[in-house]
């Protein structure tokens, strides 16, 4: 292990060049999120980039590595458009972790399958918070947002991954091949 190496994975070793890659991530979904992917809303949802990437991450890394970038983009995400903040990092978080377990035991690897658990994640994801919301504020009508917003949202977010799935493998791929990350 090199000094400026983070034995932060347990085996595995995160470097500076792997911070920076998912610091650039970062920065490009903070940009995006919140500004661009408002205008191609369709009634009112817009995919949810950070989930799609924390799943890519957790279906091609690990599950610590999911968990980790999980906390990390939904604390982010939540600063940029959260009222419950925390919320979406610790449902990220898990999720990620969900999906590293998923990827160890279970899921092969493939679009389709990539798009599937993005979808189940993103329903998942918004359940959890619309009883957040729910907790906070009171009923809000179940049966409504789950037709409005809960399963277009998490349809659109898993289409939108189907989309994603392939470039963010490919940006993983590139760096593991220079032994970067």
């Amino acid at each position: 292990m090199k000094m400026n190496d983070i034995n932060f994975f347990g085996d595995r070793v995160i470097n500076k060049r792997s911070i920076i890659f998912y610091a650039v991530w970062l920065l490009v979904l903070a940009l995006i999120q919140p500004t661009a992917v408002q205008w191609i809303r369709i009634f009112g949802v817009s995919p949810d980039l950070f989930l799609i990437f924390v799943i890519c991450t957790g279906l091609l890394r690990d599950k610590r590595e999911g968990a980790v970038i999980g906390f990390v983009f939904g604390i982010v995400l939540d600063m940029l458009v959260g009222r419950m903040v925390g919320l979406s990092a610790i449902v990220y978080m898990y999720l990620g972790l969900l999906t590293g377990l998923l990827r160890d035991h279970f899921v092969s690897d493939g679009v389709v399958v990539c798009a599937i658990t993005v979808f189940v994640a993103a329903l998942i994801y918004n359940i959890v918070y619309y009883i957040g919301y729910l907790i906070a504020w009171g009923d809000l009508g179940f049966g409504i947002a789950l037709i409005r917003t809960i399963l277009p949202k998490a349809l659109y977010t898993g289409i939108a991954g189907l989309a994603l799935c392939v470039p963010i493998g490919k940006s993983f791929n590139l760096l593991e091949r220079r032994n970067m990350i």
